[in-house]
């Protein structure tokens, strides 16, 4: 398994690059993502398990072919699915910030919150400024018509 899929990997790649694939992409593929895409593409899934479901129950030894490939299955989503990003991670560093551009990123997204708390504090006014004189309005509506119909009991009816 491991390496026909970097067999499979590492050759179609470089059959492409012998036919001139990257010729003219300005992004070559390094050596550092095809080993990234042989790693992750390790992990066995849905489709392995479904097609061996498939498998008519005449054939001999059936049941041992679902549950070796369920086995591979399971192994292999645990244990290359939870370590796919720590490779990841290696392979791929995230560039590291001096303590300069850092405080800069900080200030920066301070800014920003503060701009955006007091933009939202000035449509929250803005809001209830419209709010105020509707719920005015409808409650002139509401004693208007308490005051023309009013109830059996002396009562006043009260809309919502």
């Amino acid at each position: 398994m491991l390496v026909g899929r970097f067999l499979a990997t590492f050759g179609l790649i470089g059959l492409l690059k012998l036919c001139k694939y990257e010729k003219t992409n300005p992004k070559k593929i390094t050596c550092k993502e095809l080993l990234f895409i042989w790693y992750a593409g390790l992990i066995r899934g849905a489709i392995a398990f479904g097609l061996v479901l498939r498998i008519d129950s005449g054939v001999p030894n059936r049941e041992v072919i679902v549950t070796t490939c369920l086995t591979l299955v399971v192994f292999s989503t645990i244990f290359f699915g939870s370590t796919v990003g720590l490779l990841g991670k290696c392979l791929f560093p995230e560039p590291e910030k001096d303590e300069a551009e850092a405080i800069e990123e900080a200030e920066f997204d301070n800014d920003n919150v503060k701009a955006m708390s007091s933009h939202a504090s000035a449509e929250s006014d803005k809001s209830s400024q419209v709010r105020q004189p509707l719920m005015h309005y409808n409650e002139q509506k509401d004693h208007e018509s308490e005051s023309e119909h009013p109830t059996a009991g002396g009562k006043k009816s009260s809309k919502k």
